[in-house]
């Protein structure tokens, strides 16, 4: 069963399933800022447009988002300007995420 245990593990390292790597957020913002949604909203907001890696340190800054959003025009903000915000997303450093791929 070791053996077993042992192998599958491998195999979800090599295909990128397993959770042994934290997600560790940089979370940047301003310290006034009015907008129409959350911190933690933003944050999902932006996990759901694939703008963030599922592992590993990344930087989010939410200071980019104008004052005086309301809730709705808050999500079209993240989910066209994603690449901006988040800019080590899912495929990397260079700001490529899988949003921006399709």
């Amino acid at each position: 069963m070791k053996t077993f245990d042992r192998r599958l593990r491998t195999l979800e390292k090599r295909l990128g399933t397993s959770d042994a790597k934290p997600r560790i957020l940089y979370i940047v913002s301003r310290i006034v800022q009015r907008i129409g949604l959350d911190r933690e909203t933003c944050i999902q907001i932006l996990d759901k447009g694939g703008f963030l890696r599922k592992r590993g340190y990344m930087s989010v800054n939410l200071g980019l988002i104008p004052d005086g959003l309301s809730a709705a025009e808050t999500k079209t903000f993240l989910l066209e300007n994603g690449p901006k915000i988040c800019p080590a997303g899912a495929w990397g450093s260079k700001g490529e995420s899988e949003a921006t791929r399709r």
